[in-house]
């Protein structure tokens, strides 16, 4: 009867440690997640950044375009790149199209949120040695109160 005794005992404190050792961790991944507010944020394509004190969730969803001056050409125009970000707050999804030309539209505000795309890396060079999997925007997010 004892040895049952003590062995619920370890077998519960085990559980305990564990637990606790799993709940309080966290994770190099879940870190480079993290969406901050008032901040310039970057989030590869096909990844997405999380504000779970405000229910935010940013995805960089896909590039529509980059017609950018490569690195080394001699060009009539900068170039723009084109992105589609989607933003959810709450329950609300919002579907984004922002472009790194200062002509076209850069930022948004939604629902007291301001957003403006800063950058899209990396930038075109001459032989084209990217590929768009690369994509990574730089975003400034920012809560207006």
């Amino acid at each position: 009867m004892r040895n049952k005794y003590c062995f619920h005992i370890i077998v519960g404190l085990l559980t305990l440690v564990f637990i606790f050792s799993c709940s309080n961790s966290t994770s190099p991944s879940q870190e480079n997640y993290a969406l901050i507010l008032n901040d310039t944020n970057s989030v590869k394509l096909n990844e997405y950044l999380l504000n779970s004190n405000e229910n935010l969730r940013l995805s960089f969803k896909n590039l529509l375009e980059d017609s950018r001056c490569p690195i080394g050409a001699e060009c009539f125009w900068e170039g723009n790149a084109k992105v589609e970000i989607e933003f959810i707050i709450g329950d609300e999804t919002h579907l984004l199209e922002l472009n790194t030309y200062y002509n076209f539209q850069r930022d948004s505000t939604l629902n007291n949120y301001y957003l403006k795309l800063i950058d899209v890396l990396p930038y075109p060079t001459l032989d084209g040695s990217y590929l768009d999997e690369e994509s990574i925007i730089k975003i400034f997010i920012s809560k207006n109160y």
